[in-house]
């Protein structure tokens, strides 16, 4: 029986070792910086940032819909980065008219509906509303 668990034990610790060596072959780089170097290869999350009346996250943009306002008239955005209008209103229907053909809304949209465009080409573009067509938002592509 005392036999049988010190064989096992060896058993164990070769492998184990090898295990330890194998790995070391294939991975030097834990080895040798050890394991505080973890942190370099997390990506970080973005948080997102307050931007006066429009919430502005890493790589998007979002504006809200009242059902009469719009929550800003003016915004830049980069090249590449995404905008999104969405309706926060629980009665009015948000229906929108742009010289940037996917951001014209086809139907009307209800409340938590948004349109989502990736902005890919540098300009201006305006979007009014087509119910109160003075109520208008102004992008800057750039």
């Amino acid at each position: 029986m005392k036999l049988r668990v010190i064989r096992n034990l060896i058993l164990f610790v070769v492998i184990f070792g090898a295990g330890f060596v194998t790995h070391a072959l294939f991975f030097p780089d834990i080895l040798a910086n050890g394991f505080t170097d973890v942190e370099s290869i997390v990506v970080p999350i973005p948080t997102p940032t307050q931007a006066a009346g429009g919430q502005q996250y890493a790589f998007q943009t979002v504006i809200t819909y009242d059902g009469a306002h719009f929550s800003r008239h003016n915004i830049t955005i980069h090249v590449g980065n995404y905008l999104s209008i969405k309706n926060i209103s629980p009665q009015a229907l948000m229906s929108l008219a742009s010289n940037h053909p996917n951001l014209a809304t086809p139907r009307s949209y209800g409340e938590s509906e948004q349109v989502k465009e990736r902005m890919d080409a540098t300009g201006q573009y305006a979007v009014e509303d087509k119910n109160n067509p003075q109520e208008r938002l102004v992008i800057t592509v750039k």
